[in-house]
């Protein structure tokens, strides 16, 4: 299912450009699962920065994407984070 699905079916807006995943391409594959460091940033957005986020992914393992994704988010000022998983 796809991110704008997810919100649309239980009717939460939703922002696509909040958060972007950044690739260091000097890194392979493998390197780039083990070391999650700045892999996200905020992107542009019109969102002020209490408006709550809700970061949701569909398999949490280690707790470490969701982690750095909200690093992200905290650095660009907002405060009100909430991390949801399917699956642990």
């Amino acid at each position: 299912m796809r991110r704008s699905s997810t919100a649309t079916s239980v009717q939460l807006p939703y922002s696509v450009s909040c958060l972007l995943r950044i690739w260091a391409t000097s890194l392979s594959r493998a390197e780039r699962l083990k070391n999650l460091t700045g892999v996200f940033a905020a992107g542009e957005h019109a969102l002020p920065p209490d408006t709550p986020l809700i970061l949701f992914d569909d398999i949490v393992t280690t707790g470490s994407t969701l982690d750095e994704a909200a690093r992200a988010l905290t650095r660009a000022g907002f405060t009100h984070i909430t991390r949801l998983a399917l699956a642990h």
